[in-house]
Parts: structure tokens; sequence; C-alpha cells
């Protein structure tokens, strides 16, 4: 079981060797996506995980009876894993992406609806990595 908050910048997640990355810059993102091949990129609403300019974001493990809301529906996360064919063996380490409300996305799941960024909004970028690439 882990938890880290995670900051601007690049975050390495010591506990399942997992590197994410957090920018407003979409070059850097890109430029860091292709570093890590096997990496995903995200892009948020930004308004939705900066407070004061701070991030408010955090990664934990996953938990009993974690649910987020996607396409309008209340998801299971441990039921969309299975249904996304997430690899069993990469289930147990994946980082859950947190805010105060809870989890807004999981790498290989969609976004949370409340968190996908419209056109006129600044958008904040996430990159994950897997750490022994």
């Amino acid at each position: 079981r882990y938890f880290q908050e995670l900051k601007s910048g690049e975050n390495i997640i010591s506990s399942n060797g997992y590197r994410i990355l957090i920018t407003m810059e979409k070059k850097v993102a890109e430029e860091w996506k292709n570093i890590y091949k096997l990496s995903i990129l995200m892009s948020l609403n930004s308004a939705k995980i900066l407070n004061d300019g701070k991030i408010r974001t955090f990664v934990r493990s996953r938990q009993e009876g974690d649910f987020y809301v996607f396409g309008g529906h209340r998801r299971d996360v441990r039921r969309q894993l299975i249904n996304f064919k997430i690899p069993q063996r990469k289930r147990a380490s994946l980082p859950m992406f947190c805010s105060s409300e809870g989890v807004f996305w999981v790498p290989g799941l969609p976004l949370a609806d409340k968190m996908k960024a419209e056109k006129s909004d600044k958008v904040v970028y996430i990159v994950v990595a897997e750490g022994n690439e």
C-alpha cells in the first residue's frame, strides 16, 4: 500500500516504480512521452487539480470499493480494470489518481467526466510511465 502527494514536474513512486510527470506545457509532456515509449499521456482541466497554483492531487494504491464517474455512470475501478483488459499482474500496482473528491483517473481507463478539459480550459498534462523502461 502506498500514498504519495504529487508535485509539478517529475514524481517517482518508489513502491511500484512508476514515473509521473505533471506539466502545463504540452511540448514538455510530448517530449517526455517520446522518451518513455509505453507511457500514457492524459490532459485534464487545470482548475480541477490546481488550488492557488498548487497541485492538489495524489496517487495511492487501489482499495476495495474504489469507483469514479465516466460516461455519466458510476464505475467500479476493479470491474473496469477487467473490462479494459488491464493485465492482472499490473492491476495491483497501478496508481490511482485522486483529488479530495476521490479517484479521477487510472492509467489505461478513461478520465472521470468532471476532470475533462474543454477547449476554453487551461490544461494540465499528466504522463505516466513504468519505471523499468
